[in-house]
């Protein structure tokens, strides 16, 4: 069994829940879900809720007798004299703790063994981009999308659909996430506008954001434009989606957007990206982006 803790919203629930299911499914082994983290209050952090159970997921809540194994378990296998105590004798059955050791890709994660506890982000598709075919079946709707987002997939389908999301809630409200993430400006979008409008005959762009009512007032495109958010949202599974179902895509600094663009299954989409992910540039994030995607 692997256990994957899951932290922060739903693009970085997905992202943990796509690495650990290819280790899962290298090993042969069912994959569980750690949700401790949505039960810990925390002050200095955006509030945040389980929101993988919409999809159509191969994995479960862990229960908490495992979870208190593994806790235990973990924290005592958690040095680097217990890892090396573990391949050397070839055996081991109790869980082990891996952290992710820095942002871009690491190979180390696909190679832990049976009964590992996985905590990180792991935000690169070198992870999981084997079993594509695979991770878009089930990233669906069980219930399928809601009735509101159905109107605007119909005009989605029926242009030449571009996703813009726009991203500020605590990038902009709360001073120690916007430090450390930062929020892209409105030059960004207008330049990554008019590269859609340089190759695409007649852009539509249908505008997401977690603040709807500023991006209305504040984002205006030479091209026809829709606000495709809704102030009260109550699904952001189905705006994700929502979002990916456009021919194109410009993305925020997102995990959120990243899965908008990943998730478009367009042979022929155009995905722009900002070049600067974090507001500190010492953090690399090289295998962040899809190499097809551009930089902006």
């Amino acid at each position: 069994m692997i256990i994957a803790r899951l932290m922060g919203g739903l693009g970085n629930q997905m992202f943990q829940y796509a690495a650990a299911r290819t280790l899962a499914l290298r090993l042969g082994v069912e994959l569980k879900l750690d949700l401790s983290f949505f039960n810990q209050e925390n002050r200095e952090t955006t509030p945040r809720s389980y929101e993988l159970d919409v999809f159509r997921i191969a994995a479960a809540p862990a229960t908490l007798e495992e979870l208190s194994v593994a806790e235990s378990l973990s924290v005592r296998n958690d040095s680097i004299f217990s890892r090396l105590k573990g391949v050397l004798s070839g055996q081991r059955e109790e869980p082990f703790l891996y952290r992710e050791p820095h942002f871009q890709y690491d190979p180390e994660l696909l190679k832990q063994p049976d009964g590992t506890v996985l905590s990180g982000y792991w935000q690169s598709e070198r992870y999981f981009v084997e079993h594509r075919p695979l991770l878009l079946s089930e990233f669906t709707l069980k219930n399928g999308m809601e009735s509101r987002y159905q109107e605007i997939e119909a005009d989605i389908d029926s242009s030449e659909s571009v996703a813009v999301h726009i991203r500020r809630g605590d990038y902009a409200s709360n001073p120690a996430v916007a430090d450390y993430h930062g929020l892209c400006s409105l030059d960004y979008y207008h330049k990554a506008a008019a590269i859609m409008a340089r190759q695409l005959k007649a852009p539509r762009f249908f505008l997401f954001s977690d603040d709807p009512d500023w991006v209305a007032g504040s984002l205006k495109l030479s091209s026809p434009s829709t606000v495709a958010s809704f102030k009260d949202c109550t699904s952001p599974a189905s705006e994700l989606l929502l979002f990916s179902r456009c021919s194109h895509a410009i993305i925020a600094n997102s995990s959120f957007s990243w899965w908008g663009g990943w998730l478009n299954q367009n042979r022929n989409k155009i995905v722009i990206a900002p070049e600067r992910w974090f507001a500190r540039p010492e953090i690399n994030t090289d295998d962040l982006i899809p190499a097809s995607w551009i930089r902006l």
